[in-house]
């Protein structure tokens, strides 16, 4: 991802330090409401409204809204990643372990739907994770 090398959300180079101040209350805000972003810092609605409009706050919010969306994308998609490779590794243990049981039971003795049952799990699960449609065994 393409960042600027400059964040837009950080203090601009001419904006004081209570204007951005100003800005991150309103930035980190729910509601970003300018009366109450007024009343924090002290200052008049209508200079706070100066501020936003000199220093581009619309502009600013939205390329940080994008940012963190964007951020917050990746954080899923590695996790959703690192749960699939869970999953995989899961099943394809069930499947060896499966596999095993057949190979070295007595199968006359030892309930083989058991162990298909465990093979089969294990074939469902990696199916999942790579999100491959389910085809019958």
């Amino acid at each position: 991802m393409l960042r600027p090398i400059r964040s837009e959300w950080e203090r601009q180079e001419c904006e004081s330090t209570l204007a951005y101040k100003a800005f991150r209350i309103w930035l980190d805000s729910d509601d970003r409401n300018i009366d109450n972003v007024a009343a924090e810092v002290n200052k008049s609605r209508e200079t706070i409204i100066r501020w936003a409009e000199k220093f581009d706050w619309e502009r600013r919010a939205d390329v940080f809204e994008y940012f963190r969306a964007e951020a917050q994308k990746e954080y899923s998609e590695r996790e959703q990643n690192k749960m699939a490779g869970l999953q995989i590794n899961l099943g394809r243990m069930l499947q060896a372990e499966g596999a095993k049981a057949l190979k070295e039971k007595d199968l006359s003795a030892e309930p083989v739907a058991v162990i298909l049952k465990a093979i089969e799990l294990g074939i469902q699960i990696e199916r999942s994770a790579r999100n491959i449609e389910k085809k019958s065994l």
